[in-house]
């Protein structure tokens, strides 16, 4: 499989996440400015309003990619993409399911939904909405679908919900921040890496970290002055990646190696506010790691960074 279609093919799912997860912060949104508060009952007018908008751009998106992507059809099956790409795109996949079970329990919460089995539906709906999408993938003669994909899409649903069960809220966050490659800078690849900036954030997995955000107050002694917002992260990521096959990779000079980091970081939603359109941005704010002081440990030694995008 050519290896641009196979970078097509991850794009594809990750994009259509992040599309879902914003256009679920949107009507959060307009919900804020139209209803004011969250609902302490259930609150019909707002559930029919959540159903019609998260429907009609979840609908709409898949008539879309259905009609951009998948124009021919061939015997469903499956593809081995797991070592690829030193399993970058499968914590995308991670991360996206996650936020968009996030965003459905707290719009489930902001209606006066209280029932734990509408809150199992919402947080594994990351794993539901991304599922279709490898299906269509096991019927396209250039993808086919994936086994890590589907795992991946389940573990990020199962995060959130996980803890949403446990504590009733998310003390942890994967979270995603970028910085251009030295390779994407020097427009090595770029129909792989990307040309530009904004193809960059997306295609360019060697200048993208990953992270898991860990509050820490809740871990602490009561009546703690630590700040409720500071939390302690630790990041994943790879660099020197031209090709998704490490094989591939190797025979053209690039020998691809894993990064770890650990970093402070920001729960933004902690933040205290009582400006709706501040927590409404702090919400969204929260998807992204901000540039902190990290350190990085690799085979290459640990090195430190004043900041890390």
């Amino acid at each position: 499989m050519d290896i641009f279609k196979i970078k097509r093919f991850k794009l594809r799912g990750v994009l259509f996440g992040l599309i879902l997860v914003f256009s679920c912060s949107i009507s959060k949104a307009q919900l804020v400015q139209n209803f004011g508060v969250y609902d302490t009952t259930y609150n019909a007018s707002k559930m029919r309003f959540i159903g019609i908008t998260t429907g009609t751009a979840y609908t709409g998106s898949m008539i879309l990619l259905s009609q951009l992507w998948y124009t021919k059809r061939v015997p469903f099956h499956f593809f081995n993409d797991n070592r690829q790409w030193n399993q970058m795109d499968k914590i995308g996949h991670s991360i996206t399911a996650f936020h968009e079970g996030n965003t459905s329990i707290e719009l489930l919460k902001w209606s006066g939904v209280k029932k734990k089995g509408w809150m199992i539906v919402a947080g594994m709906s990351g794993f539901a909405l991304q599922l279709p999408i490898e299906i269509l993938d096991g019927y396209s003669p250039d993808y086919g679908a994936s086994n890590g994909d589907i795992i991946a899409n389940f573990t990020g649903s199962a995060l959130v919900t996980g803890e949403y069960l446990l504590w009733g809220q998310n003390y942890t966050t994967m979270k995603f921040s970028f910085s251009p490659s030295p390779l994407a800078k020097a427009q090595i690849r770029p129909n792989i890496l990307g040309s530009t900036w904004n193809e960059q954030v997306l295609k360019d997995y060697n200048g993208q970290t990953y992270w898991l955000s860990t509050n820490l107050y809740p871990f602490l002694k009561q009546n703690s002055k630590f700040p409720k917002w500071i939390t302690l992260d630790l990041g994943y990521g790879a660099e020197n990646m031209l090709h998704g096959n490490p094989e591939e990779n190797l025979a053209n000079g690039y020998q691809s190696y894993r990064q770890y980091y650990i970093a402070p970081g920001i729960d933004f939603t902690r933040i205290p506010t009582n400006k709706r359109g501040l927590k409404i941005l702090f919400f969204v704010m929260n998807i992204f790691h901000p540039p902190v002081p990290a350190l990085e440990f690799s085979k290459h030694g640990i090195k430190g960074h004043a900041l890390h995008f």
